[in-house]
C-alpha cells in the first residue's frame, strides 16, 4: 500500500499530468494517421470498372479496327489499396487515354478474336499502382485486320472546277501514291472513285482568265474516306489556263424543229402551240454569245431547238402534252438550267383522222 500511494502521488502530480497530456497531443493524431493509412492501404475490391480500349498493330504495313462499337469499353473487377484504386479510376475516366491492345503480327488478315485478359492486367497503369485485375468482361474482342496498299493515281481536276478551264492542266508530279487499307482500295476502285484531285477551288487563279504557269502549293484531296488514308504528298505544282468568264444574254426566240422515229412521223401529225420558244437565256464565251445575238449571223441561223417525238407520246392522242426540248447551239454555248427544264406544249393526232 505504501508503494501504491507513492506511485499515485508521483503520477498524479501537476507536472506528470501535464507531461502525459503533451504526450497524448502528438501520439493520438499519429495513431489516427497510422490507422487511416492502414485502412487506405488495405486491399479493397472494386467490381465492374469500365475501361476504354484501343487496338493497334505493331506491323507498319497493317491496320486493325474494332468490329463492334461495344468492344471499345470492357468491364473489369479491380482489387488494390483504396488510394491506388482512386488514382487508377481517375486515369480511366479520361477518354483521351484508352488502354492499348496490341494485335499480334502473327494473326492473318481478316476477322480475328483477340484475348484481352493478359494485356490489360499487365498494363503499367495497373502494375505501377499495385492494382490487380481479377476479371474482365468480355474476355476477347473482335478485330478486322487489313493490309495497307499503295497505289499510284493520276492527279485530276474536280469536275466542278473543269468548267472554268480552257485546257487540261499539267501537274507536277502528275502521279501520286495513295495508301489505304486493301479493302478500302478495292471498294473505291470498284466504284471508279479511287482518285486524287488538285483542289483548284482553293486558288484565286480560277477568277483570273489567262495562263498561269508553275502555280505552287495546289492542295491535294481524295474522296476516299478512311482514318488510315494517306497521300505521298499534300500539294503539287501546276500550269493552269483559265478561260474568260462566260457571258449571258437572252434570245428572243428559237425555232422549234420536230423529229422522231420514221414510223411515228409517218402515222402521226405534230401540232405545235407555237413554232418557236421565246426568251431563251444562253451562256457561253463572250465572242460566241455576241455573234449569236446577231439576227443574220451564221451561228444564229444554225441555232434551234428540237422536239423529239417517241412512241410513248402516241398514248395521249388529241390531248395537249408537254416535254423538254433538245437545244442545238454553238460549241461551248448552253442554255440556262431553267430553260433546260422548260416544257414545250404540243398535240399529236393520227394523220388518217386529221385527213
Amino acid at each position: 500500500m505504501t508503494h501504491f500511494r507513492r506511485w499515485v502521488r508521483r503520477n498524479t502530480s501537476r507536472d506528470a499530468i501535464v507531461s502525459s497530456l503533451k504526450t497524448l497531443a502528438w501520439v493520438a493524431p499519429l495513431t489516427l494517421l497510422i490507422w487511416v493509412y492502414a485502412e487506405r492501404e488495405q486491399e479493397t475490391p472494386q467490381p465492374s470498372v469500365p475501361i476504354l480500349i484501343s487496338v493497334k498493330s505493331n506491323d507498319p504495313n497493317r491496320v486493325v479496327k474494332l468490329v463492334r462499337d461495344g468492344d471499345r469499353v470492357v468491364m473489369a473487377d479491380l482489387r488494390g489499396p483504396r488510394s491506388s484504386l482512386d488514382i487508377v479510376r481517375a486515369e480511366l475516366a479520361k477518354n483521351d487515354k484508352p488502354i492499348q491492345i496490341d494485335v499480334p503480327s502473327s494473326f492473318q488478315p481478316g476477322l480475328r478474336d483477340v484475348d484481352v485478359t493478359l494485356q490489360i492486367p499487365n498494363n503499367p497503369l495497373f502494375v505501377d499502382n499495385g492494382v490487380k485485375v481479377d476479371a474482365i468482361h468480355p474476355q476477347s474482342i473482335q478485330v478486322m485486320i487489313d493490309t495497307l496498299d499503295s497505289v499510284e493515281v493520276p492527279v485530276e481536276v474536280r469536275p466542278s472546277d473543269s468548267a472554268a478551264l480552257a485546257s487540261r492542266p499539267v501537274f507536277t508530279p502528275a502521279v501520286v501514291k495513295i495508301t489505304a487499307p486493301h479493302s478500302v482500295v478495292e471498294n473505291y476502285q470498284a466504284k471508279g472513285e479511287l482518285k486524287v484531285y488538285a483542289d483548284l477551288a482553293m486558288l484565286d487563279v480560277l477568277q483570273q482568265p489567262g495562263t498561269h504557269d508553275n502555280v505552287a502549293n495546289i492542295p491535294l484531296v481524295t474522296p476516299v474516306q478512311d482514318d488510315n488514308v494517306t497521300l505521298s504528298q499534300s500539294t503539287v505544282k501546276g500550269s493552269i489556263e483559265v478561260k474568260a468568264a462566260d457571258a449571258r444574254d437572252t434570245l428572243n426566240s428559237l425555232p422549234v424543229w420536230v423529229g422522231g422515229a420514221p414510223q411515228v412521223m409517218r402515222d402521226y401529225e405534230v401540232q405545235l402551240t407555237q413554232p418557236v420558244i421565246t426568251n431563251v437565256q444562253v451562256i457561253g464565251p463572250a465572242d460566241k454569245i455576241q455573234e449569236l445575238m446577231k439576227p443574220d449571223s451564221t451561228l444564229r441561223a444554225e441555232a434551234r431547238a428540237w422536239l423529239l417525238i417517241t412512241s410513248s407520246d402516241t398514248r395521249n392522242l388529241g390531248t395537249v402534252q408537254s416535254k423538254k426540248l433538245l437545244y442545238v447551239l454553238p460549241k461551248g454555248v448552253s442554255v440556262s438550267p431553267q430553260d433546260e427544264n422548260r416544257l414545250f406544249e404540243f398535240k399529236l393526232v393520227n394523220k388518217s383522222s386529221a385527213g
